[in-house]
């Protein structure tokens, strides 16, 4: 005979204590989120830089392809919809951060965002110029409802436009529409993203663990399959299931694996 069980459980929603609003507005699209890439500390950018060349130029350091995992693994985690694909610089440290992040089939390649990183060098005040409208023209395009732009491009200058932008920081855009312009609505640091706190968020489950495969508990809890199964692999609220379920290891695995 099915058991079926009604759960009230607290779920370990994994949330940056700070930015609670900006990534809760985050959660229903309408973004663009411009991102410097990881830590590239490896090499150094040659006087002549080839961009299929990566010898040429600055890598990500061991540190920047875990900073780039955490990344992605942290948009995923806080249920932050991305429209695919994402932009990303040609420099070989922009690539591999987005590839990293997001998957290679989810990059594309944008040659635009070469010109950041020139206005870190002597650019002349007529070409920042119209760098910086044509950046406009990018960063006041509405995304899909529902969804994030996401662009992995390099720092500024201080003071120009976006301005200097710590390795993985984010800031986060507001666009108005074409011809309108874009607002800058805040910054949020890599470590804010993925640092973590308990926010105890009831949540019904009703779940019948002989009969109810993954996607059956996804639909009745609401939460995205990409989201659910995190917790459920979390180490404090498989406890919690195990022990309210009088489940074992094994039945646990089970109920998870059924896809």
């Amino acid at each position: 005979m099915k058991k079926l069980f009604i759960l009230a459980v607290s779920l370990f929603m994994m949330m940056p204590e700070g930015n609670a609003p900006l990534i809760k507005s985050l959660q229903q699209g309408g973004y663009i989120l411009y991102v410097r890439h990881g830590e590239a500390n490896v090499g150094s950018d040659q006087e002549e830089i080839v961009l299929s060349n990566c010898s040429t130029q600055r890598n990500l350091s061991e540190e920047g392809k875990k900073q780039a995992l955490s990344y992605g693994e942290a948009l995923r985690r806080l249920g932050i919809p991305i429209q695919y694909p994402v932009a990303a610089s040609p420099f070989c440290r922009t690539r591999t951060t987005a590839e990293l992040a997001f998957g290679q089939e989810n990059v594309q390649v944008d040659p635009f965002w070469v010109n950041i990183y020139n206005l870190n060098k002597k650019t002349p005040a007529s070409n920042q110029g119209s760098v910086l409208t044509k950046l406009t023209s990018i960063l006041e395009k509405l995304p899909p409802r529902g969804k994030n732009r996401l662009i992995i491009g390099h720092s500024f200058p201080k003071g120009v436009a976006l301005g200097e932008i710590p390795d993985m920081g984010t800031v986060v855009v507001k666009p108005r529409g074409r011809g309108k312009g874009y607002e800058i609505v805040g910054t949020i640091s890599l470590a804010d993203l993925v640092s973590k706190r308990l926010n105890r968020n009831p949540l019904i489950l009703i779940g019948c663990y002989t009969h109810y495969t993954l996607e059956k508990l996804v639909e009745i809890s609401g939460i995205g399959i990409s989201d659910f199964r995190p917790y459920l692999m979390n180490l404090q609220v498989r406890g919690v299931f195990e022990q309210l379920l009088g489940l074992s290891d094994t039945d646990f695995n089970d109920v998870i694996g059924k896809r």
